[in-house]
């Protein structure tokens, strides 16, 4: 999913991506690292953001998301927009749940549609271009 991830940024000719995931992903720099082999730069929410972040992650788990949580997840992408992004990332699976392209003013990239295009595209034979 990483690789994929990488790879689509890479083949859209972005040059900096916002990315939102878990704490424990961001520290451990999982997307961070593919992302910057590929000469993609990384911005990641500042802390109150990765607060904010963290707890939409826990409200979708719950089942407890709301309107509140879309708009706490907008506002920090509106943050990495302001700071350079030019998509963000959704580095996990519940963020897709409650954030779209309404109310952030760059793409939103759900790396888990991106994965299961990768393998309908393996599966049916498509030419495919492999994760680094």
């Amino acid at each position: 999913m990483i690789g994929v991830t990488a790879d689509a940024l890479t083949a859209g000719g972005i040059r900096a991506a916002g990315v939102l995931a878990t704490s424990g992903t961001l520290r451990a720099g999982l997307y961070g690292d593919a992302l910057r082999r590929r000469g993609v730069a990384v911005i990641e929410p500042d802390e109150p953001g990765q607060r904010q972040v963290m707890a939409a992650i826990r409200a979708v788990k719950g089942g407890l998301a709301g309107p509140a949580h879309r708009r706490a997840l907008a506002e920090v992408s509106r943050s990495l927009t302001d700071r350079g992004a030019e998509r963000i990332v959704t580095a996990c699976t519940e963020l897709v749940l409650i954030l779209d392209d309404s109310g952030v003013s760059v793409p939103v990239i759900d790396s888990a549609r991106l994965l299961a295009r990768r393998v309908a595209d393996v599966a049916l034979g498509r030419e495919v271009r492999s994760s680094r």
